[in-house]
């Protein structure tokens, strides 16, 4: 992921909600998410996911949390 798009990624959201969507599409991921917004894929993310998967799956969890 380039840094911009990670930067616009994590404007508006925690890091554990980064970690919990990236989690959530690739379950046994292994990655670090740095202060400045940096994803460090240890596992080379193989899977190629995307900053807009990310956001996606993020707003899909926020909305699971929020039903009644």
């Amino acid at each position: 992921m380039k840094q911009k798009d990670i930067e616009n990624l994590i404007e508006d959201v925690k890091s554990n909600e980064v970690m919990d969507a990236i989690q959530s599409i690739k379950p046994n991921s292994e990655v670090t998410l740095k202060v400045q917004g940096d994803i460090i894929w240890h596992d080379g993310n193989s899977t190629n996911i995307t900053a807009q998967q990310i956001a996606d799956k993020i707003a899909e969890l926020r909305a699971e949390k929020d039903k009644p």
